[in-house]
Parts: C-alpha cells; structure tokens; sequence
C-alpha cells in the first residue's frame, strides 16, 4: 500500500480548516492551520497569542501531527501547487517583513528576491544574506 504524502495532510487539513503541529528540523514546533500547498511546501497561519503566517518546505518537517484527521485513500485533493521559488517571489512584490529560520541560525528581513534554489534576505544593517532552499527550516511572516 503507497501511504499518502505529507501534501495530501496538509491539504486536508486545509480544507477542514483544522491545525496541525510541525516539528521541524529548528527544533521548533509549530501549531499551523495550513492555507496553502505547493510543489514540496504548505503556508499556514499559526495558532498562537499572537498569530502569524509561516511557510514551510516539507523537507524542514521532522513530524507531522495531523490530530483525528482521516485520509480518504480514492479522493484527489488537489494537492499540487506552485513550487516553493513562486510563492516566495510573491513575498518581494508584498515587501513583508519576514524571519527566516534555519537548523542553527534566525534572520530577519524582507526577502528582495528569490532564485530557483535560493532568496536574498535584505537586512536592516544594508547587508543581504543568500540562503539556499535546502538551509529553509521555515519562514515567518510577520505583519510590520
């Protein structure tokens, strides 16, 4: 039996509008109802005092707690999505401002742009840092 993917937990929690825990790779852990999926990444909003937006490539995702939610095994969810470089092209056109989070390191910024296999991070000191997709453990966006 082909057990279903991580893209399909996540769409099904978002179509019932229900939380998930991730654990990532950070060692944080985060309470996200997801929003959207894509080509290997879901963005979500967190359940939290104060909430947030976050993206998350699945290869950050050491576990996924899906709570009740059962996988119908014939249902097409519509899973498949832009990949991870176009969602985060779309935070260069938004100017939010955002918290990259890596296994060992945080920065905060605004993403200036985005290559197939990495973003640029502009920081408040002027200087921008190049961080690779494979380094993303998640990425908070944050509302000012």
């Amino acid at each position: 039996m082909v057990l279903p993917s991580i893209s399909m937990w996540c769409e099904l929690a978002r179509q019932a509008h229900t939380p998930v825990t991730v654990l990532l790779t950070s060692g944080h852990s985060l309470e996200v109802i997801p929003s959207v999926s894509g080509a290997g990444w879901f963005a979500g909003e967190t359940i939290a005092t104060e909430s947030e937006g976050v993206i998350v490539p699945y290869s950050a995702i050491l576990s996924l707690d899906c709570g009740a939610l059962v996988l119908p095994l014939e249902q097409d969810l519509g899973a498949s999505g832009p990949a991870l470089h176009v969602m985060l092209d779309s935070m260069t056109r938004l100017g939010k401002r955002v918290t990259v989070h890596t296994e060992q390191h945080s920065w905060r910024g605004v993403v200036s742009s985005v290559g197939s296999d990495h973003l640029v991070l502009a920081k408040a000191t002027g200087l921008s840092s190049v961080i690779p997709y494979s380094a993303l453990a998640w990425l908070a966006i944050h509302e000012s």
